[in-house]
Order: structure tokens, then sequence, then C-alpha cells
């Protein structure tokens, strides 16, 4: 459900910032269910929580 580094060309992470450390991108389909949502989204808050980043 999760795939990691630079997606598609790196000139489209030059705008947003995230050309030296690229980005988590997340694609549910179909097959996905509640509880791989809710297992992404706790994973999330728990890399956000050992990083510092503060929820809002």
């Amino acid at each position: 459900m999760a795939g990691a580094g630079l997606h598609c060309t790196a000139q489209a992470h030059r705008m947003p910032g995230t050309l030296d450390q690229g980005v988590v991108r997340f694609s549910p389909s179909h097959y996905t269910n509640a509880a791989g949502i809710e297992t992404a989204l706790q994973t999330v808050k728990e890399v956000a929580a050992e990083w510092g980043c503060r929820q809002k």
C-alpha cells in the first residue's frame, strides 16, 4: 500500500522541497480494507512522533 523514494520524476520533488529525502506515497485500492488504512495511519503517527512532528 505504500512506496518510498522519489516517484515519477525528480523534477516533481523540487517545488515541494522533497528532492533530498523523497516521500512516502500511499496507494490504497479496492483490495485495501479498513484495518490496512488504520495500520498505515497509526504507523505515520508513530513515525511523526519519533521525528518530533506536532499533530494539528
